[in-house]
């Protein structure tokens, strides 16, 4: 998987934030996608954590570079897997998930928005300090 874009971006509070999404082209193996995260450094552990919620992935390490790494070497995982799974069993493993295949375009999913209050709810950020990233990923 490559992963063409890994930025940090600020979203306003109250403002919505983009959209996610998976595009599958399981006949060719190929996952398109663009996901929400967040990072923060551990208050307890001094450990950075990414957080990818609408995929329940993370990533942790001694440094935001590791817990990165860590992360997108997860998704591609996530994303493996997902593609060697049956049809039905890879639509419902993206329902678990919240995911909503599109009824026109009937290889994308969408993510529901996720509240920031809800999501964030509960990590032990240093300093409350989260900072909210886009992955972007193409086969």
């Amino acid at each position: 998987m490559a992963f063409t874009d890994y930025r940090e971006i600020v979203i306003a509070p109250g403002a919505i934030a983009p959209a996610e999404y998976l595009k599958i082209k399981r006949s060719e193996g190929e996952i398109s996608a663009a996901i929400i995260g967040y990072s923060y450094r551990d208050n307890e552990t001094k450990q950075y954590i990414c957080y990818l919620p609408s995929l329940e992935i993370s990533g942790y390490g001694k440094t935001l570079e590791k817990a990165e790494e860590l992360v997108k070497a997860s998704m591609d995982d996530m994303f493996s897997y997902l593609l060697n799974l049956g049809l039905l069993e890879m639509n419902q493993e993206l329902k678990g998930l919240g995911w909503i295949k599109n009824p026109i375009f009937t290889k994308e999913f969408s993510k529901v928005l996720v509240d920031e209050n809800g999501v964030l709810q509960g990590l032990n950020a240093e300093n409350g300090e989260i900072k909210r990233f886009e992955l972007v990923a193409a086969a």
